[in-house]
């Protein structure tokens, strides 16, 4: 079979031939055909998904509602159809129809192509022809931009450990950011350059092909949460998903969409985890590693300054970091919102700026500097008036202008403050007291959910529920207290293997590019 692009036009010529059309795919690119084409949904015969969640349930066009089924058990009852592939998988559905013979009597099966997608079906003569080249891609960040994500996290930690072990004197090395200019610290490496990720989405036809030829020339892609772009690799690449962290929020699309088809490898840092991304990255359990995460090495590894000349804030006797997750997000991600706080400063506890004041006032007396480093992606207009003497509010921006990841300070810190966020477990190496902000559990396990159920048994740290509960631990940090060193302890084997610093070299010796000693 044959699989090839339609569009608008063709669409409209089939109605008019009054042909019907066997959808496969119950997700975005269906809703958009039926809300655009008049009389289009009316056509429709019927709907496959691959979702078992899906299956028995309806797709709600705007004037219908139409059965979704398992994709291998539609069978044609018509002659007068065209197969449409609504879906990003279309390549594997196709296989799936062709291995089923169900539409053996029709050559030609139709695929909803974005822009890139039609770029490289009509230059397929082209890049068919491209060779493996000695070349890595790396990118981070959401699929929508925010600025300074677009160069971090544990794509960054391993390119950074890969440029000191002289990688790039065998291997060319290409980031994917949205502007390169934004980092013209890329280009002072030798062999190193960056590249858009934006311009396979423009006009400009030499900067789509300059995309695509390193996109399809790279022998190994690194990357942590965008991966639909990995759908335009080719064979022979190894696609490596380093994720972002290992925490204790359940995955915001709640579908059940599989995401095993974009990546060959996918890390994490302990036991505890290797079921759980089965479940939630929808993978098979043998595309799962537990080498660690690239990031956690930078615990290991701090910064020779400490943490009031290089974040430029007052000397004190000891740090604390908080770190939040976000609850109500920048605009670009308004789909991952969860709910709006009931507090004057956008932070749980910490809810009025009486209590932001008082608070404070404590740090002062104990000699703590609380540094509370916001989430990428949250909303942080009221957030960030909270700086006074001993509390300053740093946004993603202002760590990443300091030239370290937030692990690297985390490594000089006294003490760490979060909730629901994956940094808690990478923190658990640092052996340092840890606390979780728990005033909305109830409100967060509503709206999207644990990995772990009863949370509680899985925090590997103190439970702050109010503001007495903060000043208390914050007193106990100052005295040198640290009341869950036994939970701690109890959940470091679980979340964490491999307590050493090494976790980039397992990944790089994993898929094949490890150096020749071995690893102890």
């Amino acid at each position: 079979m044959k699989v090839c692009p339609f569009n608008d036009n063709k669409i409209k010529r089939w109605i008019k031939e009054g042909k019907m059309f066997y959808c496969f795919g119950a997700g975005a690119k269906l809703r958009s055909l039926c809300i655009k084409i008049d009389g289009f949904e009316e056509h429709i015969a019927r709907i496959g998904d691959n979702s078992e969640k899906l299956w028995g349930t309806y797709f709600l066009a705007p004037n219908r509602e139409i059965l979704i089924e398992n994709v291998v058990q539609i069978t044609p009852s018509m002659s007068n159809y065209v197969v449409l592939l609504t879906t990003s998988f279309y390549k594997e559905v196709a296989k799936q129809l062709e291995d089923s013979g169900s539409f053996k009597e029709i050559d030609k099966l139709y695929f909803f192509p974005h822009k890139e997608e039609l770029h490289l079906y009509r230059f397929n003569w082209f890049y068919s022809r491209l060779k493996l080249k000695k070349k890595i891609i790396f990118r981070s960040g959401n699929y929508r931009y925010i600025p300074g994500w677009d160069y971090t996290d544990n794509a960054k930690a391993l390119f950074d450990y890969m440029i000191k072990e002289g990688y790039n004197q065998e291997y060319q090395m290409i980031w994917m950011v949205h502007e390169p200019h934004d980092y013209p610290e890329i280009n002072k490496f030798y062999n190193v350059k960056a590249i858009s990720y934006e311009w396979p989405k423009t006009k400009n036809l030499i900067r789509k092909i300059r995309y695509f030829y390193h996109l399809r020339t790279a022998e190994y892609l690194f990357f942590t949460d965008a991966m639909y772009w990995t759908r335009f690799c080719t064979e022979g690449q190894i696609r490596v998903n380093l994720w972002h962290g290992n925490g204790f929020k359940a995955k915001k699309n709640k579908n059940g969409a599989a995401l095993g088809t974009y990546f060959d490898y996918t890390t994490v840092s302990g036991p505890i985890y290797l079921k759980l991304h089965e479940k939630y990255l929808g993978c098979s359990i043998d595309k799962i590693y537990d080498t660690g995460l690239a990031k956690e090495d930078l615990l290991f590894m701090p910064p020779q300054k400490g943490l009031d000349e290089i974040l430029h804030i007052p000397k004190a006797g000891k740090y604390i970091f908080w770190l939040p997750t976000f609850r109500v997000t920048v605009q670009e991600l308004r789909s991952l919102n969860e709910y709006e706080l009931e507090s004057d400063t956008g932070l749980p506890v910490l809810t009025t700026m009486e209590k932001v004041e008082e608070l404070n006032s404590l740090l002062k007396e104990l000699d703590i500097s609380l540094i509370i480093k916001l989430h990428p992606v949250q909303e942080n207009s009221a957030v960030r008036k909270l700086n006074l003497s001993n509390i300053r509010v740093l946004s993603h921006i202002d760590i990443s202008q300091t030239g370290f990841q937030i692990n690297s300070l985390l490594a000089l810190s006294d003490a760490l403050i979060s909730d629901f966020s994956s940094v808690a477990v990478d923190y658990v190496l640092r052996d340092k007291p840890l606390a979780f902000v728990l005033e909305d559990e109830e409100l967060y396990k509503e709206s999207r959910g644990f990995v772990f159920e009863p949370l509680k048994d899985y925090l590997p740290g103190k439970e702050l529920y109010n503001f007495e509960d903060m000043k208390l631990f914050l007193k106990n940090v100052a005295d040198g207290l640290d009341p869950s060193e036994e939970k701690r302890y109890k959940m470091l084997p679980l979340m964490h293997s491999h307590q050493d610093g090494n976790s980039c070299k397992r990944i790089l010796e994993l898929i094949g590019l490890g150096r020749q000693e071995e690893l102890k």
